[in-house]
Parts: structure tokens; sequence; C-alpha cells
């Protein structure tokens, strides 16, 4: 039973130390697991993802988005599904239906006459929104509900092209990997002393069963 419970513990040690480093690994020492940059374009005036793209909920994102076109005046924001829908309902535009991990898209061309009547950085249901000059960042937690990203050009030009990265953002998470390593060698360590342990008594027991009786050198 003892023998078990080493092994069980050097086992556990190690599991301890892969599933710490791959957390400092994938994440870096700023809290970040990232992908990108990466082109996305359109020959409408909007960038979109449906609410399938995003199916997730919880994780703090960072996205920034580039235009590789100078000059252009980027807008970016996240709103529930039925508002950028009802927003965009005119709007020529590129929808990402899905997100594959490292990275591939599928999107849909969808027609629409013109841009949005109304400025969107005047509107009030965005859950978080950015605008500036050749270059956004945007932090925010995904939400529960059906949410979309949208990436346009604020003064309405066609012809959108813009790289972006993205980033779950983890505060923390660097240093508990290393904590798991620190904390798994330590294990790994005392596992290892049960085990040998176990056999260095055996070995004495096996001495003073073999020595002949009366013999005390």
């Amino acid at each position: 039973m003892r023998r078990l419970g080493g092994i069980a513990l050097v086992l556990l040690g190690l599991l301890s130390v892969v599933l710490g480093v791959a957390l400092a690994v994938l994440f870096g020492p700023d809290d970040r697991m990232g992908t990108g940059p990466h082109r996305l374009s359109t020959p409408g005036q909007a960038i979109v993802t449906s609410p399938g793209a995003l199916a997730y909920s919880g994780p703090q994102v960072e996205l920034r988005v580039t235009s590789v076109q100078p000059g252009r005046t980027l807008f970016v924001g996240v709103a529930h599904d039925v508002d950028v829908r009802d927003f965009l309902a005119s709007t020529p535009r590129t929808r990402i239906d899905t997100i594959e991990i490292p990275w591939q898209v599928a999107t849909t061309q969808l027609p629409g006459q013109g841009f949005p009547k109304a400025d969107a950085s005047e509107q009030t249901w965005w859950i978080a929104d950015a605008k500036g000059q050749g270059e956004v960042v945007l932090d925010w937690r995904l939400p529960d509900t059906a949410a979309d990203v949208v990436i346009l050009d604020d003064d309405g030009s066609r012809g959108l092209a813009v790289d972006v990265s993205a980033a779950v953002v983890a505060p923390g998470v660097f240093v508990i990997g290393l904590a798991l390593v620190v904390l798994g060698l330590g294990v790994v360590v005392f596992g290892w002393a049960v085990l040998t342990t176990r056999s260095t008594s055996r070995r004495g027991a096996h001495a003073l069963r073999a020595r002949p009786e009366g013999d005390t050198a």
C-alpha cells in the first residue's frame, strides 16, 4: 500500500509540473495567450462576427485592430447580437461565421444599401467600444449572452482591411503556473522518498533474516 501511495504521489507531482509548465508557456509573463496578427477584409463597410463565432463566456479578451490602409479611423465595438443586426441591417458587410484555433475563419458576404444612419460611437448599447486613428485596442469580458464584434471605418468608406490580434488575458496565471511547477517538484521528491525509504527498509529486514543465528558481527 505504501508503494502504491508513493507511485501515486510521483504521478500527481509530475502532472502538476506538466500543467504548470503548460500554463507558464502558453500565457507567458504578461498573462496573455494570443494569436495574430491576422488579416481580415471586406469589400463592404463593416466586419462583424456572428454569435456562434464567440460562443464562450467569462474570459477577459484583448482585441487589437490595426488598419492596413493609412489615414483611416477605426471603430470597434462589442454588443448584443440583436442590437448589432438592427444597427447594420442595411450595411454591406462581411460576417465571420466561425473562428477555429489556431486561426481559420469562415465568412459570408451580406448585402446592403449603405452605411448606418446613426454614428456608431454615439450608441449607448455597446458592451465595450473604442475608436482611434490607425489602431484600436479593446478589452472586455465575454458575456454569457449572444454578442458580436463590429469593426468599421468611422467615416463609412467601403473596402476595409485590418490586421487583428486577439488574446485571452488571465491575470496571475503565469505565477500560478510557476507555483504548480514548484509544488509538483516537491510532491515528486516526497513520493520518491516514500518509495526509496520502503526499499531501504525491506533490504535491511532481509539482511537481518539472512544473518546466522547467534552472529553478532
